[in-house]
């Protein structure tokens, strides 16, 4: 029976193995653009349903955003356990189900050739015919001398600029500037959570697919002991970003509802209670 030591140099293993043959930083910013998108179409399904309160509106469709990454995490393992299962399958000699640090080995040749690609392209580039040059930098100081030499017009500047910026004006007093900071938090925390999400892919996913397979009994050694689970593991790992952007997305739609009745969406309340 194996030891708890040779289960986590077998959990080692597997994770490295994993973030060296799948860009999975790059999985993670598709997976955050996707759970991004049904965040805005849950709110706008819920508009069109008659959900008029944004307080109400918002904080669901953030539920619902969270369980769609979810969702999208089990399709993504689904992918990777499938993936390794056939390349497993097609190699030569496999000596048991539990070498998993060996099912994903091997990976990383990919990136070499990507950057000997990158170092051609920046090979070259660079080059360019100086011919030419002086003449048209001649011909651009005599056309700058020519117009100092036209006498502009003194007044129908300032009437055209005082027309143009009399189309909206900043309201930072009181509920535009509240709204406003809301918001600005609001923004914040979703580019955060994005960045946090995707700097940390490696390990969020990496530890849920490897929670997936010791539950699915692949490492039938190590199913005597706790196994959290992949959705616990995600869980862990992402309940905090996301009651902070529960939170502000609850309290910018309360007090945007409160202070501008009127708008039902965030550019509403942007031209009706901020610029006005």
């Amino acid at each position: 029976m194996r030891t708890p030591a040779s289960v986590m140099s077998l959990h080692d293993r597997f994770k490295c193995g994993l973030t060296h043959r799948y860009f999975i930083r790059l999985h993670m910013t598709i997976l955050v653009l996707l759970v991004l998108m049904a965040g805005l179409l849950a709110s706008r399904g819920l508009t069109r349903a008659g959900v008029r309160h944004m307080g109400v509106r918002y904080p669901i469709a953030v539920l619902f955003s969270y369980l769609v990454f979810f969702v999208l995490v089990r399709i993504w393992i689904a992918y990777v356990c499938r993936a390794s299962r056939s390349r497993k399958e097609s190699a030569s000699s496999s000596e048991s189900s539990s070498d998993l640090g060996d099912l994903f080995s091997g990976g990383s040749g990919g990136s070499g050739g990507s950057t000997s690609g990158a170092g051609k392209l920046v090979e070259g580039g660079g080059r360019f015919g100086g011919g030419g040059s002086s003449a048209s930098f001649a011909d651009a100081q005599a056309s700058t001398l020519q117009a100092a030499a036209v006498p502009a017009p003194r007044s129908g500047g300032s009437n055209s600029s005082s027309s143009s910026s009399s189309g909206f004006s900043l309201d930072l007093d009181g509920d535009g500037l509240l709204l406003l900071i809301l918001f600005a938090l609001l923004a914040a925390a979703i580019f955060g959570v994005g960045v946090y999400l995707v700097y940390q892919g490696p390990a969020i996913l990496s530890e849920a697919a490897f929670q997936a397979v010791l539950a699915s009994g692949l490492v039938k050694t190590a199913r005597s002991s706790h196994v959290p689970g992949w959705m616990e593991s995600i869980f862990k790992a992402t309940v905090l970003p996301f009651l902070l952007v529960l939170a502000l997305a609850g309290l910018f739609g309360y007090e945007a509802h409160k202070r501008c009745p009127q708008a039902t969406t965030i550019r509403q309340v942007f031209r009706q209670c901020i610029f006005r």
